[in-house]
């Protein structure tokens, strides 16, 4: 079994110790009820870059976690914004970049796909 040492290394690593913005999508491939498995890789890919590019910029503080299914298998690929609350559903690379820029990049412009706490879609 490893330190907590150990594990501090690996969370700093990827960008979860100091991340002020954590992303969080489901990327189920196995059961892809909700999106095709080459439609969840994409999103992924997008995600996963854009978070990384900016962590190295002057962006804010950011991780993406990759999860297996929500159990939503609707309008996927989903994605959770912390701590902010926010999800977003039909998560193609387009909708990634807007949600990247809205979040991080201060990006006025609310992305569709947005579902708020009333259970409304935002757009």
């Amino acid at each position: 079994m490893g330190s907590n040492r150990d594990l501090a290394k690996r969370l700093r690593e990827k960008g979860l110790l100091d991340a002020s913005v954590t992303f969080v999508m489901c990327g189920d491939e196995s059961k892809s009820k909700c999106a095709s498995a080459k439609e969840m890789r994409a999103a992924w890919k997008t995600l996963k870059q854009g978070v990384k590019s900016r962590r190295k910029g002057d962006g804010a503080a950011a991780a993406a976690i990759r999860t297996r299914c929500f159990g939503v298998c609707k309008h996927g690929p989903i994605v959770n914004v912390q701590p902010e609350g926010g999800w977003y559903g039909n998560c193609d690379p387009d909708a990634i970049e807007s949600i990247l820029r809205f979040h991080l990049d201060g990006e006025p412009t609310r992305p569709p796909g947005r579902v708020d706490d009333s259970g409304r879609a935002g757009d």
